[in-house]
């Protein structure tokens, strides 16, 4: 999939959640959807493995991030 055909995706995704109001729940079972969609498709435990490991990343990127600016907002 090339990134403007990702990017189109995302967008109708966020407008969906957007138009919805979709809560925690709502936002959350549309991932686990998602992702085990995408799991069931794989058939290497490796692959799933790399993916795992992505997810964890990217989490942990945000979090970072998110709560660094945060952190520093509030010590200024």
């Amino acid at each position: 999939m090339d990134q403007d055909k990702i990017s189109r995706v995302i967008s109708k995704l966020n407008g969906i959640l957007s138009d919805e109001e979709a809560c925690l729940e709502e936002v959350e079972a549309m991932v686990h959807s998602l992702t085990r969609h995408f799991l069931d498709n794989l058939t290497d435990i490796a692959d799933i493995d790399y993916f795992q490991d992505r997810l964890n990343e990217m989490i942990d990127n945000y979090v970072d991030t998110h709560f660094e600016e945060n952190f520093e907002e509030k010590l200024n």
